[in-house]
């Protein structure tokens, strides 16, 4: 009997629409016959995985009793895969070197992660301008643009011309958007650029957290 012990991936994190090595490591669990001759299947009833070199069969010449060996094969995700979990079917046919033949079958629970895209627009300041130490309301729309939803999202503000405390937006599903509203104070003069950089931070699904630094127009002046 063959079983899989594990597997690898490189890079280790698969993103949907990208090429990935994956490495799945077999056990021969009998303590008297090798493997020979193996030839193992490996796919996605969906599609969802095809492989690079358009055949999906690999070939194992022998795998001693008591041992693992290795298949390896080079798989790209379909774009616009859901950010979750999928199931890949491993089936494999093989002799014992004696005529014999057998047929394993098991299946790989392979987690495919989605591009965060991120952006911001629909930027208004009032008033339009503030001077040292006066308020304003810095108003913007977030759009996640990309299939997977974002978490516990917040926003500050990353610049010597304004302070700022910050906001919490919450979270953003998948292909929608939210408001976000920062009270800023002028604290120093930026009237040769006349814009402040934004920091929107948040998290994954699985927990991991990423930054998204944007120039948003926010003008402060001594004249004001």
């Amino acid at each position: 009997k063959l079983v899989i012990t594990g597997y690898d991936t490189e890079p280790e994190k698969i993103m949907a629409g990208e090429t990935f090595k994956l490495t799945i490591h077999v056990q021969n669990t009998s303590k008297t016959t090798s493997v020979c001759n193996g030839k193992f299947l490996i796919g996605n009833e969906a599609g969802n995985f095809l492989p690079t070199s358009g055949s999906s069969a690999v070939y194992v010449e022998s795998i001693p009793a008591g041992k693992t060996g290795d298949i390896e094969i080079e798989l790209k995700t379909a774009a616009d895969l859901a950010q979750k979990n999928y199931i890949l079917v491993v089936k494999g046919d093989f002799d014992d070197g004696k005529g014999n033949m057998f047929t394993s079958s098991d299946n790989l629970s392979v987690p495919v992660y989605q591009e965060v895209k991120l952006g911001i627009t629909d930027i208004t300041m009032t008033p339009e301008a503030i001077g040292i130490d006066s308020e304003g309301s810095l108003m913007f729309t977030i759009n996640n643009q990309g299939s997977a939803g974002v978490y516990n999202v917040n926003v500050s503000v990353k610049d010597d011309a304004v302070s700022c405390e910050d906001s919490y937006v919450g979270n953003i599903a998948a292909s929608s958007s939210a408001y976000a509203t920062l009270n800023v104070t002028g604290v120093a003069d930026n009237s040769d650029k006349g814009t402040i950089k934004v920091v929107i931070s948040y998290e994954d699904s699985e927990g991991n957290t990423g930054e998204l630094e944007q120039e948003v127009d926010c003008l402060v002046s001594d004249e004001a």
